[in-house]
């Protein structure tokens, strides 16, 4: 598995865009932001993977890195795939991590990245966690900040009806073991995590005003849409506030997001 968002929120978990799985470097071991890369420039993409079988490994498994304009929806242009031995859950090198170097399109522009596990479905205890996507922007605060997302329609068989909306979701910090409850029911533990990442706790904070305009779409096939988001702080607000820009269709299903970062000083 790897933090997949579109599996996370069918199970009723709020996500964010900025993937805990994916990050870029340039060189090795120096991390870069995803959301100001310069144009035909070497950086290296690294996907941190998951089993969470505690029988059975998975040797050999490749790993496809492809990477999208930034936005919702809209083709994907695969580049490199590297190839990983997943050890059972929690052995010693769990969990692994897939490097591969990507240039940047020539360009100049945002680009979401995709990180697939590609493993046969009958041999995968659930073949939908195994797409993790890294699609953020991050914008001064200039009262307010102003991010252009687009949104595109890459069913080219009808149209799509596409509802918008925003939470301030972020990942809480980890627990400790002691704080994580142990009653044994598997069942409850997920209730409690479904309850404790759950999108109702992380409304647009007080004081804050976030608006996606306009909040509805109509595209047809192949059709490209612009959505305009509008965040203005509080007054003084200093520091760095995440907002999720979340696209569901009219039956539900999500079709993609972005993160986006306001930063006041």
């Amino acid at each position: 598995m790897i933090y997949d968002q579109y599996w996370l929120m069918s199970q009723g978990f709020a996500v964010t865009w900025d993937n805990p799985d994916i990050h870029l470097e340039r060189p090795l071991g120096n991390p870069v932001s995803s959301h100001d890369l310069a144009p035909s420039t070497s950086y290296h993409v690294i996907a941190r993977v998951w089993n969470l079988s505690e029988s059975a490994a998975a040797p050999r498994m490749p790993v496809r890195f492809s990477f999208l304009r930034f936005g919702i929806g809209g083709g994907k242009t695969t580049f490199a795939e590297d190839v990983v031995d997943l050890p059972v859950k929690a052995a010693v090198g769990s969990p692994v991590k897939a490097v591969v170097e990507w240039v940047t399109p020539p360009d100049a522009g945002h680009y979401c990245l995709q990180a697939e596990l590609i493993w046969p479905a009958t041999e995968d205890a659930n073949p939908d966690n195994n797409l993790g996507q890294l699609n953020t922007d991050v914008k001064s605060l200039r009262s307010p900040a102003a991010f252009t997302v687009p949104v595109r329609n890459d069913d080219l068989r009808g149209h799509r009806s596409i509802r918008l909306h925003v939470d301030a979701y972020h990942l809480p910090d980890l627990l400790s073991c002691d704080e994580v409850p142990s009653d044994g029911d598997p069942h409850g533990r997920i209730d409690w995590a479904r309850k404790r990442h759950s999108a109702e706790r992380f409304p647009v904070p007080e004081g804050w005003t976030v608006q996606a305009m306009p909040s509805e779409l109509s595209l047809g096939p192949g059709e490209e849409g612009v959505v305009l988001v509008t965040a203005t702080a509080p007054e003084g607000f200093s520091g760095r506030m995440p907002f999720n820009l979340h696209a569901v269709d009219d039956g539900g299903r999500l079709l993609g997001g972005v993160t986006l970062y306001v930063e006041g000083r």
